[in-house]
């Protein structure tokens, strides 16, 4: 508002693709505008069978409004979201089920990541089970019978709460269809490069405009489609879009894992620096994780960076500047790093991929 924006509160929905009416608890309000920005996000996903009820179960969104700590509780799902609040919960001292159907926490990640996550998580007492299903919950005194089932085994106990973060989806807005907007079939606006819709004075931004459902995204489109308005011509083509985990430890996963790399039919080089080797994660006791730079051999253009391990996130800003740019992993591997920081973690994983890393024993054959 100071920026003279006027803000209207209330429930939205398009009575044209001119015409939007806003209402509230004591008045109906219809607003003109040459263009209109969609930008209305996600919202949790909810199991068939699982519906959130606000007090036993729960949608990410109801964990911030508990009022006191459960003892236990169930997580469903081993993505980004499950595996954040696991880490937190069990550092609180809650016992901490965490549920996955995939066979690997963090589905689609490098699996030496979700290798070391896991490790991590068990020994903070989270009780893990990958390749399995909540199959059945009841209520009962107070709390929740749930049955877990997997490949020939199947589990029953008792928790306080039951989490379900099994992902997101697309908060739309009514009349979007009728107004010439087209959506996928997720219910996503489908845009262009300058965030248009089908029709030419609708823009979407944000997770409302397509997967990943990431915030440092949302901001980057928003900022284009001000910009296109504004009478510019901004394209949103970013090759590296960094996907931040802030588990324990923290995950960095920007442009092609090792594994996608090379089933994009690329040949690479694969450098690998593990965090006990640096002195910096030694000096704050974390030495677990390592970095991982995937290279394509001919050019030696950095595609990919993966990541694991405390305060990781901080590199995401320049894991993603060298794949952004398509970076010669030489001038990585050349630019001089301050010592002892975690970002020459990136220098030593670089140098690696060249057979040139000093700090990294390799036994000769």
């Amino acid at each position: 508002e100071r920026n003279g924006v006027k803000v209207f509160e209330g429930e939205a929905f398009l009575k044209s693709e001119k015409n939007v009416v806003v209402k509230s608890a004591s008045d109906t309000i219809e607003l003109f505008a040459e263009n209109i920005v969609v930008a209305t996000g996600s919202t949790p996903v909810q199991l068939p069978g699982v519906p959130f009820d606000g007090k036993f179960v729960l949608s990410s969104k109801d964990m911030f409004s508990l009022e006191s700590l459960p003892n236990s509780i169930l997580i469903v799902g081993g993505g980004a979201i499950g595996l954040e609040f696991a880490s937190a919960l069990s550092k609180l001292g809650v016992q901490v089920y965490l549920v996955e159907m995939m066979e690997q926490l963090l589905p689609g990640f490098d699996k030496d990541v979700a290798r070391i996550l896991s490790r991590a998580l068990s020994r903070l007492g989270v009780k893990i089970y990958t390749s399995t299903l909540l199959s059945n919950y009841r209520i009962l005194d107070g709390s929740l019978e749930v049955r877990v089932s997997g490949p020939g085994r199947e589990e029953t106990f008792r928790v306080e709460k039951v989490l379900v973060a099994a992902g997101r989806k697309p908060t739309t807005l009514s009349g979007l269809t009728e107004a010439g907007v087209v959506l996928d079939s997720k219910g996503h606006i489908i845009v262009d490069k300058m965030m248009k819709s089908s029709a030419p004075n609708i823009f979407a931004a944000g997770d409302v405009a397509g997967l990943p459902y990431l915030a440092h995204k949302a901001f980057k489109q928003g900022l284009i489609v001000a910009e296109n308005l504004a009478g510019k011509n901004v394209l949103y083509n970013f090759r590296a879009v960094p996907n931040v985990v802030f588990s324990e430890p923290e995950v960095v996963s920007v442009g092609l894992s090792e594994d996608e790399a090379r089933k994009n039919g690329l040949e690479v080089l694969v450098g690998r620096f593990p965090m006990q080797a640096s002195g910096r994660a030694l000096t704050e006791a974390s030495p677990e994780g390592f970095v991982k730079v995937v290279v394509e051999k001919n050019s030696l253009k950095v595609v990919g960076v993966q990541i694991v391990g405390a305060n990781v996130s901080e590199l995401a800003g320049e894991a993603s500047l060298a794949v952004e740019l398509g970076l010669n992993v030489r001038e990585l591997a050349s630019t001089m790093h301050p010592h002892p920081t975690l970002s020459e973690t990136l220098m030593e994983a670089a140098e690696d991929s060249l057979g040139e890393s000093v700090h990294v024993f390799k036994r000769r054959i």
